[in-house]
Formats: C-alpha cells, sequence, structure tokens
C-alpha cells in the first residue's frame, strides 16, 4: 500500500503551537506558548546552557559544564575554555543550531566589566529562512547569571 508523505516546510509555521518557553510571562499562566522556531531554537539553546552535566533525570549526558567554569577564577584561557565547553555539546544535542561565533568579555579584556563575565553566542537555525540570532549571558560581580 503507498503512503503520502507530506513535504511541506515544517519550518514555516505561523499560528501553530510548537512548543513552551522556559521564560516566565506576566500573564496569569506560568510559560508562553511558543509559536516561532527560531524563538523555540533559543529556548532550547537555554535549556541546554543551563543545564549542567548529570541533573536530568535519564539523560545523564545531557547539558554542559558552563555554570561550573563560569564561577571558576578567571583565567586567561576561559574564552577557549567555553568555546571548548559549548560547541561540542550544542552541535551535538541540538544539531538544527549551527554557532557562528561565541564571544566571551570578562574584566581582562574590558576593563569596563569589573569582575563580570558576558558570552554573546550568535547562531542560524539551519535549513531555515531566519536570519542569525544571537543569545547573551552575563554573569555580574553578586553572582546573578541573565540570558537574553
Amino acid at each position: 500500500m503507498a503512503y503520502v508523505v507530506d513535504t511541506t516546510n515544517t519550518i514555516s509555521i505561523s499560528n501553530k503551537q510548537i512548543g513552551l518557553g522556559v521564560r516566565l510571562s506576566n500573564n496569569v499562566t506560568c510559560f508562553d506558548t511558543i509559536y516561532d522556531i527560531a524563538e523555540q531554537a533559543k529556548e532550547n539553546l537555554k535549556s541546554l546552557l543551563l543545564t549542567r552535566v548529570g541533573e536530568r533525570y535519564m539523560l545523564p549526558n545531557f547539558g554542559t559544564e558552563l555554570l561550573s567554569i563560569l564561577f571558576e577564577p578567571s583565567v586567561d584561557l576561559l574564552n577557549l575554555d567555553i568555546q571548548e565547553i559549548l560547541t561540542p555539546n550544542i552541535s551535538y544535542w541540538l544539531p538544527y543550531i549551527e554557532v557562528d561565533s561565541i564571544d566571551v568579555k570578562s574584566a581582562q579584556s574590558n576593563a569596563d566589566l569589573n569582575n563580570e563575565i558576558e558570552i554573546l553566542i550568535l547562531y542560524s537555525v539551519l535549513n531555515s529562512t531566519f536570519k542569525t540570532e544571537s543569545l547573551t549571558l552575563a554573569i555580574n560581580s553578586d553572582g546573578v547569571l541573565t540570558i537574553e
């Protein structure tokens, strides 16, 4: 028996719900519904970066060691260490995200950042028409992590 294979582009979803964001919303519900593939990819990337390896039950290898290295003493090779931690994990767990660049700024590279670290990740979603997206992680001197 023959089956009809749907060859429509699944990237161009207009008003279908495709997931939930991990960010809290301002309305009555706890999470916002996501309708955009690029936004869902960003939320998946946030989840990967904020999960420590060994934290997920039944997926002990999911996550990164990013949070561990960020709170270590700042060293000259911090930029390379972060790239070596993030690049293979992102390509393994989120193969549809192509990392264009990872830029790490610290007090050593920018005197305005006093005991703070900023990580800017430029990426694009493969097989889509979306432009390059960015994700910024910042850790201030009080140890508060913000991600945008």
